[in-house]
């Protein structure tokens, strides 16, 4: 019983307008529409459907007995307004929202372009140095040889000398020791080396594969200790770094007996020896 008496209710406050069917609206603009039928309104239009097109009319062009019907509402006008504006805000509203966030997207994007960029270039210039610098060692390196075999080091061990070399060309090279030239730690003037060359056990093996490095021993036929060494028709003079071992390692005490009654030291602690020695002294510059 009360939901029939809420139905009532409901059908009494929302009653559907009159929606007249007009054979020929006249309107005070001048303009007749045939077969007219009003379908639905806003605060200042109604939409009429006449010979099957459906178009607004200002309620200010109705009829007085139409207008009276379908009367202009200015409080449902100014919320419509209202509604449209509120519309139009939040377009606005959201179009600046989106336009604050691709600006900060452009911009992050911007920074992130700029920060490869960077790194690209850092990254290839520290390449392009990187292959001068080699292009260059490679250079300095083949002119500081001698027909590409370039001292690295020399160690002096009890008169024999371990002389490391390395061949910098892309070809196996021979190592030219007769045209080495020794200056004594106590004798005066440079002399000739003189006696046998000792590779890993074997004789006379003076041949250095390409782009790779040997140790050498001369053993000496005289128990001469020796100050520099260099080539008999190149300027660079070579600092012999005197070797003696006590304990199994390296330092620069006079163990005479123990080093000649010991076995001698193998091509890995001599390289490592080596390589932590004084560079050659250079008499001119290679290049500028």
């Amino acid at each position: 019983m009360a939901f029939a008496v809420s139905a009532i209710a409901r059908a009494e406050v929302y009653t559907h307008k009159h929606r007249p069917e007009i054979s020929e609206l006249a309107l005070s603009d001048g303009r007749t529409l045939k077969d007219a039928k009003i379908l639905s309104d806003t605060a200042y239009t109604v939409t009429v459907a006449s010979e099957g097109k459906i178009q607004p009319v200002d309620k200010k062009l109705l009829p007085a007995k139409l207008l009276a019907e379908w009367p202009i509402d200015e409080a449902r006008g100014e919320k419509e307004r209202s509604a449209e504006r509120a519309k139009v805000q939040a377009r606005a509203d959201k179009l600046a929202s989106d336009a604050d966030k691709n600006a900060k997207i452009a911009e992050a994007m911007k920074a992130e372009e700029a920060q490869k960029n960077a790194a690209y270039a850092a990254k290839t210039e520290a390449e392009w140095k990187a292959s001068e610098a080699k292009f260059y060692s490679g250079i300095d390196a083949l002119a500081r040889s001698r027909n590409g075999a370039l001292i690295e080091g020399v160690a002096s061990s009890y008169g024999n000398l371990y002389v490391l070399v390395r061949n910098v060309t892309d070809g196996s090279v021979d190592f030219d020791w007769p045209a080495l030239r020794v200056t004594p730690l106590i004798y005066k003037g440079e002399h000739q080396l003189a006696g046998q060359i000792v590779m890993r056990g074997q004789t006379e093996n003076v041949t250095i594969p390409a782009k790779s490095a040997r140790v050498f021993r001369l053993k000496l036929t005289s128990q001469m200790e020796s100050k520099s060494l260099r080539w008999v028709d190149r300027p660079e003079v070579y600092p012999v770094k005197q070797l003696y071992r006590q304990r199994n390692s390296w330092d620069m005490r006079d163990e005479y007996q123990v080093e000649r009654n010991g076995p001698p030291p193998n091509d890995d602690e001599v390289t490592n020896a080596l390589l932590r020695a004084t560079r050659p002294f250079v008499v001119a510059p290679l290049r500028k």
